[in-house]
């Protein structure tokens, strides 16, 4: 991997958003620069995240800022990835995938503002929350297709995985290349680049990123920044503080219940692959 830090004071000066399209640009190398920048575009609006800096930092203290990575449509992480791979999946594909947590929200959501491609989701009927539930079903948009499974998300998966395989017009959503991975590293590699133009750290000082420790994909992103060039240590070093989720979503169960259920239907296992023929 492209080594990039001699380009970290030279992105101190741009916007969050260009940081971002510059590290996607080293590392998608076979996404096309035009469709990095129109997703960018598209995704990271004071629309769709409340705010022009898209993760802000807060300083807590002399040696400590917190960067708070929940201001998407889900309130979580997931929204930095996931409102950029519509616009760089082929618009002659079906984009699927099994979930049944915040990341088929993040999905969901994304999907329902990308008018060029369509988004398949399978949850698993008895054991996703309400709250989730609610938040698929009630997505009011033709995009997105939501789907429950009498199966356990495991199973799903697998099944999903093979039906995929047998189909070249299906794109399986979180096999994309680095496609959860690399909008997290542009991400990280941003927050460093901003606490440089804040001058709260010098060009070259390492930083000791604190990351969440039950999510797997913020781990391979810091890896990733760190393979780019990103200056990190834990020993004497200041702290920046990844804040990943919000305790609730962004999400009001009250009013949900009073939207009508858009699309949902209940397959079975071995169903799943009719299904997919059916709304391609």
């Amino acid at each position: 991997m492209q080594n990039i830090s001699n380009s970290f004071f030279q992105l101190a000066s741009r916007t969050f958003s260009e940081r971002v399209e510059f590290v996607l640009e080293k590392i998608w190398t076979d996404v096309n620069e035009f469709a990095i920048k129109n997703a960018i575009g598209s995704a990271y609006t004071r629309e769709n995240f409340k705010t022009n800096s898209i993760c802000p930092i807060m300083k807590i203290s002399e040696c400590e800022y917190m960067a708070e990575m929940f201001y998407g449509p889900s309130g979580s992480f997931k929204d930095i990835y996931s409102l950029l791979l519509p616009f760089i999946i082929p618009s002659r594909k079906l984009a699927v995938m099994a979930s049944s947590g915040n990341g088929a929200l993040a999905a969901a959501n994304a999907f329902a503002s990308a008018d060029r491609t369509r988004l398949l989701i399978f949850y698993p009927k008895s054991s996703i929350c309400e709250e989730h539930y609610l938040g698929l079903v009630t997505n009011a948009n033709e995009n997105v297709t939501v789907v429950g499974v009498n199966g356990d998300l495991e199973d799903i998966q697998k099944n999903l995985d093979s039906i995929v395989q047998r189909n070249e017009r299906l794109v399986l959503l979180h096999s994309i290349h680095l496609g959860k991975s690399a909008p997290l590293a542009a991400c990280i590699i941003a927050l460093y680049c901003e606490l440089l133009f804040q001058r709260e750290i010098k060009i070259g000082e390492p930083l000791n990123i604190v990351l969440p420790f039950k999510h797997s994909s913020l781990q391979h992103a810091y890896d990733l920044a760190v393979s780019l060039g990103l200056p990190t240590s834990s020993i004497d070093t200041k702290s920046l503080i990844i804040e990943s989720d919000i305790e609730e979503a962004n999400i009001d169960i009250k009013a949900l219940r009073e939207k009508p259920i858009i699309s949902d239907a209940i397959v079975s296992l071995g169903g799943m692959e009719n299904f997919i023929r059916m709304v391609s």
